[in-house]
Formats: C-alpha cells, sequence, structure tokens
C-alpha cells in the first residue's frame, strides 16, 4: 500500500494541486473527490468554482475554401469564400 509523506499511513488520494500522496491527517480541503493539502489550500485563497454561462453551439464561420466531391476524391474548389 502506498504511505503518505508526512505520517506514513496510507494513503487516500493526492492533492490536486502538487500532487503530494495524503493521508486522512494530510487533507486540508476536500471538495468531493478532490483533495488539496494545507499548503496548497493557503495558495487557494477565496477561490471558488462558478458555472460557466451556457452559451451553446456556435455555428461555424463560413470563411476558407470549400471542398467538393469530384469522381469520388474530394477537392479545393480553388476559390477563397467568406471574407479574410
Amino acid at each position: 500500500m502506498i504511505k503518505c509523506d508526512k505520517h506514513r499511513k496510507d494513503h487516500v488520494g493526492g492533492c490536486m494541486w502538487c500532487g503530494k500522496r495524503l493521508c486522512e491527517f494530510c487533507v486540508a480541503k476536500r471538495e468531493g473527490a478532490k483533495l488539496y493539502c494545507d499548503r496548497c489550500v493557503g495558495m487557494l485563497g477565496n477561490i471558488r468554482r462558478e458555472p460557466l454561462p451556457n452559451v451553446g453551439r456556435q455555428p461555424l464561420p463560413s470563411v476558407g475554401r470549400r471542398f467538393v466531391m469530384k469522381n469520388g476524391y474530394l477537392e479545393m474548389d480553388g476559390e477563397m469564400h467568406g471574407r479574410v
């Protein structure tokens, strides 16, 4: 069994920032399955996780070359389309 770096107890995971092996005594902060050591918790400070806004799918830009099928092969049509 893998031991923690400090207490030589069985490790329960690693710090999400520095990767240090942690036992139950070493875990300073737990966010779900994520563990942090005391040194990295001090660096985290008051950082909070906030959900990103849902922007949905954006349409692809109509800029660049277009491709066409000719005789079973994909070829560029030779012209640039859209704004450059």
